[in-house]
């Protein structure tokens, strides 16, 4: 088996930061703070996967590009995805099997769609600011219910026969 690859940041340490040439700013984060954008190729490497596996995971709809140009670039949230693919293959999970955290996030994006937009809409600042709070609170509590959930239904297999 290959070694893992190097640690690559999620978020680029701060202004003039790099990885690889591929950090750029993004006018979707705070403070013009900049962000990770890989090249397919940048995804591949940084996430120790091929190339033609990349491509499998995005043609399951785990991961998504933006496309500008003609040039399809992925952030941070792409860059985990693809850590965590490359994890799950080195256990023999396939791309295809992935497919049921997809739809589970979904879901689960639904449910907190439907507490959170209501707040996001308004214009008032504290009140949008209390709709981040709720969805970072949401997210957090899903995540943890997930794992309680998991680790439940799997407890039996720990036991000693």
């Amino acid at each position: 088996a290959a070694p893992p690859p190097p640690p690559v940041p999620a978020r680029a340490a701060g202004p003039g930061a790099t990885l690889a040439g591929a950090v750029a700013p993004s006018a979707g984060d705070a403070g013009g703070a900049p962000a990770v954008e890989l090249s397919l190729e940048e995804l591949a490497g940084a996430s120790g996967l091929l190339v033609e596996q990349v491509r499998e995971i995005e043609s399951f709809g785990l991961l998504h590009g933006r496309t500008r140009s003609g040039v399809t670039r992925y952030g941070a949230d792409a860059l985990d995805v693809a850590r965590l693919a490359a994890a799950f293959l080195r256990h023999g999970v396939e791309p295809r099997h992935l497919r049921m955290y997809r739809s589970a996030a979904e879901r689960e994006v639904g449910i907190i769609e439907q507490v959170v937009l209501p707040l996001a809409k308004q214009r008032n600042p504290k009140v949008r600011a209390e709709a981040q709070g709720k969805l970072d609170e949401l997210v957090s509590l899903g995540a943890r219910l997930r794992d309680a959930l998991v680790r439940s239904a799997l407890a039996p297999l720990a036991e000693p026969r």
